[in-house]
């Protein structure tokens, strides 16, 4: 005979937030193609933060977790006094903004009045931006920063919390800041006379010094720890837009990629990933006054996580269409529909769904009734799926879907 037994866990987490920010900027305009800007502030951040784990006994007596590394309460201040300077000039088309700042910090941390840190540092953060914009309208921006930011009091909770049945986390007092590089450059191009719109985007971040998790692995149970380091790390996206014009009818296209290289340390050992993703839309639309529009597309997107020993890929495909006709005046008609055929290509399975919805609606603007039959979910699809990959397990998701309603729906305006 198996006896099953329940454990009553008990929960809290409380956070109280105080910020107080100075700032201050000089606008100094040398002449009409060189200013300067002095800036100087300070910012103070104060955080109480606490949580309690216990568990209520079958008795109705409490066991607190704290003798055995649980609990927190966390006292967490930070002093951020900063100065710098930007200088914005102008020759032709060409515009710039080299800027600096020098930043001070000094934080101190208390766990149950018990003081587990106090240090500071100076801190010396670059940027620059520059513009330069075509005759024929289009305009190029680069755009560098050298960014840095602190841990919040959660992260420097140093006794162990629960998140679920099977993990517990804990934060670490000897965080620092992250510091970490941003470049984004980016090309725009609108020309109206031509219905021609264009835009590129790509964006690099670089981590310098991060904070991380470190995961340890006993079984199916979880014991996360964050820490401080220098491990590499680069994630990088691009977009691009296009999309043009002929008559009432318009032309999209729309591409995206994701390129992550990062490093996690699990059960001491440490495992470098790269993860891509891209993904691309194609559709073309109507923009008619006295006809019907539809917009009739395609989208593909892969995904891929790769390690030294270990690869997973994961492909979804989305046609998809909409109608829309508002006749007569009064009359509307809408539709549309999306088909997903989503595979699993590391373990070979795959899913197919396809949802649409319809209306039919009438309604004179000058009357007071409006009447209308909606459909959702016209084919019953009762599910749908969708797989999510990290660096310890993949994660089938079934979300359900409501089943098919048809309704009149009949509405007076008072």
């Amino acid at each position: 005979m198996t006896t099953v037994e329940d454990f009553n866990l008990i929960q809290e987490s409380k956070e109280e937030n105080h910020l107080f920010q100075l700032n201050a900027k000089h606008y100094w305009v040398v002449n009409d193609f060189n200013h300067l800007y002095p800036i100087a502030g300070y910012n103070y951040f104060n955080t109480n933060y606490s949580t309690l784990d216990a568990q209520r006994l079958s008795d109705g007596s409490f066991n607190n977790f704290k003798n055995t590394g649980f609990n927190n309460q966390i006292n967490y201040q930070l002093n951020d006094t900063y100065a710098g300077l930007e200088y914005k000039f102008k020759s032709g088309r060409f515009t710039g903004k080299p800027a600096f700042k020098i930043h001070h910090y000094n934080w101190n941390i208390k766990q149950f009045n018990t003081q587990i840190a106090d240090k500071q540092k100076f801190v010396f953060l670059p940027a620059i931006n520059l513009d330069y914009k075509e005759k024929s309208g289009g305009k190029y921006s680069l755009i560098y920063a050298l960014k840095s930011n602190f841990a919040n009091a959660q992260q420097y909770a140093n006794r162990l919390r629960l998140l679920s049945f099977n993990r517990i986390s804990r934060g670490d007092e000897n965080l620092e800041n992250q510091l970490y590089h941003q470049l984004s450059l980016r090309y725009s191009k609108f020309r109206l006379s031509k219905k021609l719109t264009f835009n590129t985007f790509l964006s690099l971040n670089i981590q310098e010094r991060s904070i991380r998790h470190q995961t340890k692995l006993e079984g199916i149970d979880q014991i996360q720890e964050l820490f401080y380091t220098s491990l590499p790390e680069r994630f990088l996206i691009s977009n691009t837009m296009v999309s043009k014009g002929w008559g009432d009818w318009y032309l999209n296209l729309k591409l995206t990629g994701i390129q992550n290289n990062y490093t996690r340390m699990i059960n001491d050992v440490r495992t470098d990933y790269t993860s891509h993703n891209v993904e691309y839309t194609i559709n073309t639309s109507t923009q008619f006054k006295d006809f019907p529009n539809i917009d009739i597309g395609f989208s593909q997107e892969f995904n891929r996580l790769k390690a030294l020993d270990y690869e997973t890929n994961i492909m979804q495909i989305q046609p998809f269409a909409t109608l829309e006709y508002d006749f007569w005046e009064d009359f509307l008609v809408k539709f549309d529909y999306r088909l997903t055929y989503f595979e699993n290509q590391s373990n070979h399975t795959v899913n197919r769904f396809d949802i649409g919805n319809a209306s039919f609606e009438y309604w004179n603007p000058d009357k007071a009734w409006r009447i209308s039959i909606e459909a959702t979910n016209i084919f019953d699809t009762g599910f749908k799926k969708k797989s999510h990959i990290n660096e310890f397990v993949i994660t089938d998701q079934r979300n359900a879907i409501q089943p098919r309603i048809v309704l009149l729906k009949l509405t007076y305006k008072l």
